[in-house]
């Protein structure tokens, strides 16, 4: 009884061990693909940050621009 006590003990360690190595490699694969992610993350977050800065246009310009736009789109008359 003793020795089937000892051999489940063992038994149970290893596969505690094993659990322990399995996670243990999960977590390095995802560690592992993080950089690209993060470096292409950062690359949109630099092309997005371009676009903000940008100054907006004021309000008068854009009220002309849509205005000329409107001016162009109406029918014209034909003689």
């Amino acid at each position: 009884m003793r020795e089937l006590l000892t051999r489940i003990r063992r038994v149970g360690f290893m596969v505690a061990i094993g659990v322990c190595v399995l996670i243990y490699i999960g977590l390095g694969i995802v560690y592992m693909q993080q950089g690209p992610k993060q470096k292409d993350l950062e690359d949109k977050i630099q092309k997005t940050m371009a676009v903000v800065k940008k100054p907006l246009p004021s309000m008068e310009q854009l009220q002309a621009k849509y205005d000329d736009v409107n001016a162009a789109l109406e029918p014209m008359e034909t003689p």
